[in-house]
């Protein structure tokens, strides 16, 4: 799942976004307004008809049920009038700016409603609607928040947007809880309660919106609890507090310092468990290596076996000690010229062949000395870890013979595991250029594939609790990401050979993987599938994978402009021509693509309540498109207003 504001991807059962504070919206499963009261009148009828049959009296049924029917649904067609249509609370509307000016357009309504009048210089920068759709936040790029309510928006055509304060940075537009605005205002962080804004700290670097609480990191890393019910803040931690995780609506979090160096365990960091209003929790001492994921499973290591061989230990050297030759001197080499020669008695020449001869040895020698004493400062490490997680106030043992670890989001870890390798001289000497090349040697001759000479095997742990092992990798080296969707699919990225290969399998207790995309890469996720190109970034073949299937969607999309909607159905560009930056919207439904328009922007179209909206342009114009909607899979659209230059799709 994915926040529906900035794109973060988000644990399923998560109900705020970590990066943006955002509160996820529960989509509530859409029924027909016309099947909502034909249901309501057959309910009435069957309540009348059954309330007469038990009083067994003659009154003539048909008449009353009848009568009584068409009340109620009087009623009912009424109510749903007034309310405009039947459409939901959380109907968060679409925003736009037209003509440098700020409008906002919902289901039901024929044209956009004006927000603001604003000028160029001040068009909105970041804009975060309540959840609830009754109003919207907005910064706008000459640094002024303000507040805008909807519902008085439509009843008033004079309606000025609250200003809530100046000086406000742009793009730190936050909304905690529908009730609480953060943002930063003068260098410091500030929080804005519906009547006027508090300023929490200065010097933040980093903010994050626990239960009713703003955990903040200051400059020097140190770490404060701001209340929002009273605006003050109390020191956490002091300075070099690294922050590892936090949880929206929960009062922990997890962070390291750095301590002295541990020689038994390996490492040097502290780890700890902060919890609002109580005293930390140390999780572990000496930690070497750590990492947290999304929903807040602790993993460390301590150094626990093996030991750092020496590369010479690989080697084999007949030539003994070299340490103290001394270069060939030419004395060595003189040849007395015979009695009698020309040069007469008592002159030499020198045997150049064996002169240059002994210089080549010498040279050789000199070489391999100095490799020797690469190759001495040099390991093989053989040390594995022990891996540790911390759950529920508790750390369980998981393995010790880990060699790598990393958090891979969505509640995922991964660890490549390790074993020992006979040492003994297996490598002559004489066949070595560079220190360096020595690793790969003995990776070959114990039939590795990587530069870490002792992987066994990748597992991961998505539970806390349990290993699984994966399989089908061609390469452990390089796991540039990995994560468990929330239909137990394992998604991992490797480079192998210098390229990034996508692998796919089922979290099952072991893991059969195969590759997911070769060459490629994955263009968006849904609830249950994955979306992944093929060939070239800008205009590749697009596919679909869900339940073991690769389906095929469309030829020459543009991957970055995937969206995947609510109802889980996709949009997207194709034929994209970088001359006009404009391509052909299509809506994928797990059928056939449909092509909705021409020449619409990437960015400038969405999915709302079943209707599509969507900016179309004249090529030889750059300015502002025009808006049109249409029912998701209809022909015909509806042309709403022009000059529109920017779409905010909040949801």
């Amino acid at each position: 799942m994915f926040c529906e504001n900035c794109g973060h991807q988000m644990d399923d059962n998560a109900v705020f976004c970590e990066n943006c504070g955002t509160k996820r919206v529960v989509p509530v499963e859409e029924v027909k307004p016309e099947e909502e009261k034909v249901a309501a009148v057959a309910n009435v009828a069957n309540a009348v008809s059954e309330t007469v049959a038990k009083s067994g009296k003659n009154f003539k049924v048909p008449v009353i049920i009848v009568a009584v029917v068409v009340l109620v649904a009087a009623g009912i067609f009424a109510a749903t009038s007034l309310l405009g249509g039947g459409g939901g609370s959380n109907d968060v509307p679409l925003l736009l700016n037209i003509n440098d000016d700020f409008y906002f357009i919902s289901k039901g309504m024929e044209e956009p409603a004006k927000i603001a009048e604003l000028g160029n210089h001040e068009r909105v920068n970041q804009c975060v609607a309540k959840s609830d759709g009754s109003g919207v936040y907005f910064i706008t790029y000459d640094n002024e928040l303000y507040y805008a309510d909807f519902n008085s928006v439509k009843k008033d055509e004079a309606y000025e947007p609250e200003k809530i304060s100046g000086n406000v940075a742009i793009g730190t537009l936050r909304l905690y809880d529908d009730k609480y605005v953060l943002f930063y205002k003068n260098g410091a962080l500030y929080a804005y309660d519906g009547e006027e804004d508090h300023k929490l700290k200065a010097n933040v670097t980093d903010f994050w919106c626990l239960d009713g609480n703003v955990l903040v990191q200051c400059d020097y890393n140190s770490l404060y609890v701001c209340d929002l019910a009273t605006f003050e803040d109390e020191k956490y931690e002091g300075e070099e507090s690294y922050l590892l995780h936090a949880s929206e609506g929960s009062n922990e979090f997890v962070y390291y310092r750095y301590g002295d160096y541990n020689e038994e365990t390996g490492g040097d960091k502290d780890l700890y468990l902060g919890k609002v209003g109580s005293e930390p929790t140390l999780i572990a001492e000496g930690v070497q290596m750590c990492s947290v994921t999304f929903d807040g499973e602790v993993y460390y290591s301590f150094r626990a076996k093996g030991e750092a061989v020496s590369l010479m230990d690989f080697v084999e050297d007949p030539y003994g000690d070299e340490s103290n030759l001394e270069a060939p001197e030419d004395e060595a080499f003189k040849i007395p010229t015979p009695p009698g020669g020309l040069q007469g008695p008592g002159v030499y020449y020198i045997d150049n062949e064996a002169y240059d001869a002994a210089w080549d040895e010498y040279w050789a020698a000199v070489d391999r000395q100095e490799l020797r004493e690469e190759l001495a400062d040099m390991t093989y490490d053989q040390t594995n870890n022990e891996v540790y997680c911390f759950k529920d106030g508790k750390s369980k043992l998981l393995a010790d013979n880990a060699v790598a670890m990393r958090t891979s989001g969505n509640g995922a870890f991964i660890m490549l595991s390790g074993s020992d390798v006979e040492v003994s001289p297996i490598i002559h000497i004489d066949d070595i250029d560079y220190a360096y090349e020595v690793r790969e040697m003995i990776n070959d001759a114990y039939g590795m594939n990587t530069s870490r000479t002792d992987f066994d095997n990748v597992y991961i742990c998505e539970d806390g609790e349990t290993l699984c092992d994966v399989k089908g990798l061609d390469d452990y080296y390089g796991i540039d990401f990995a994560y468990v969707r929330a239909d137990k699919n394992l998604v991992m990225g490797v480079y192998n050979d210098e390229e990034s290969v996508v692998y796919v399998g089922k979290v099952d207790g072991t893991i059969e993987m195969e590759v997911l995309i070769d060459d490629g890469g994955i263009a968006e996720h849904g609830e249950d599938c994955i979306y992944y190109y093929k060939d070239d970034f800008d205009s590749a073949t697009l596919y679909m994978y869900k339940d073991g299937k690769h389906t095929k969607i469309d030829d020459d999309v543009k991957t970055d402009s995937l969206v995947v909607n609510e109802d889980g159905s996709l949009l997207y560009l194709t034929d994209f021509s970088y001359n006009t930056y404009l391509g052909e919207l299509c809506l994928y439904d797990g059928k056939e693509p449909v092509s909705v328009a021409d020449d619409v922007r990437n960015g400038m179209f969405t999915l709302k309540q079943g209707l599509v909206y969507y900016v179309t342009y004249d090529n030889s114009e750059y300015d502002g498109g025009e808006l049109y909607s249409c029912k998701k899979g209809a022909e015909e659209a509806t042309f709403i207003v022009d000059d529109v230059t920017e779409v905010w799709n909040v949801r």
